[in-house]
């Protein structure tokens, strides 16, 4: 089972809340590099890290808004 599986909650928010590179992320999880890392995230969560970073910007921006 890849890392990103046995700890994916807490990775998942680690890309959100952090301005670590996803290489740093990555080492920090046992992966070798960042495209390792890249791969997991997105066989688990359907969508590479960058993509979730954006996607979670664009709603917390959206509810900004409306605020």
């Amino acid at each position: 089972m890849s890392p990103v599986l046995n700890s994916s909650g807490r990775q998942s928010i680690l890309v959100l809340v952090t301005d670590k590179s996803l290489t740093e992320i990555a080492l920090n999880y046992g992966y070798n590099d960042a495209s390792s890392f890249s791969r997991a995230f997105k066989r688990h969560f359907k969508v590479s890290p960058t993509q979730y970073r954006k996607q979670q910007e664009m709603t917390s921006n959206q509810n900004l808004k409306r605020s």
